[in-house]
Parts: structure tokens; C-alpha cells; sequence
């Protein structure tokens, strides 16, 4: 055998080696998202916020990730100086 086929030989060892182990690594971390389940944002009510910006608010959290974002920004058009919409819209956005 041939220094040259000697090179050849472990660099294809090598090469296969390192995909083999791109592909291990790959299969043992990912994840697959139909199994995973989230759980509702939580909820800490305002004191200085009207009951019905809370309960709507609480609802739209309640839907979370369906929709919650989309409903907030409705209560956000809606109640334009309230600081519990703003920032569950910005926490919401941010998750």
C-alpha cells in the first residue's frame, strides 16, 4: 500500500467519523415540537387596572400561543393607556 492510499484511507475514515458523528449528535438533541406543550403565560392582575382590562387580558393569555399576540394588539387599539396591556403585549411578543 501507498503513502498516498494511506492518506486517502484515513481521511475518508475522518470524514466519516465526523459526519457519523454530526448525525448522532443531531438525532440524540432534536426535538420534535408536536410533543411539546405549553402552558398558558401567567397571569399577575393589576390592581390599578378596570376588572374588564383584566379579565380580557386574562383571556387572551389564556389562548396562549393561538391568537394571545393578535388579541392583545386589539386590546392594546382599544385601551391605548393601559399598562397591563402593554406589557403582557410586549411580554407575549417577547416569548
Amino acid at each position: 500500500m501507498t503513502a498516498r492510499t494511506r492518506v486517502w484511507l484515513v481521511v475518508a475514515a475522518a470524514a466519516l467519523a465526523t459526519a457519523g458523528t454530526a448525525v448522532g449528535v443531531t438525532l440524540a438533541t432534536r426535538s420534535d415540537l408536536q410533543e411539546r406543550t405549553t402552558k398558558a403565560l401567567p397571569f399577575v392582575p393589576d390592581p390599578t387596572a378596570s376588572a374588564e382590562v383584566a379579565r380580557e387580558v386574562r383571556a387572551a393569555l389564556e389562548a396562549w400561543p393561538a391568537g394571545t399576540v393578535r388579541r392583545l394588539r386589539i386590546l392594546a387599539a382599544r385601551y391605548p393607556k393601559s399598562g397591563l396591556v402593554r406589557l403582557e403585549l410586549g411580554l407575549a411578543l417577547a416569548f
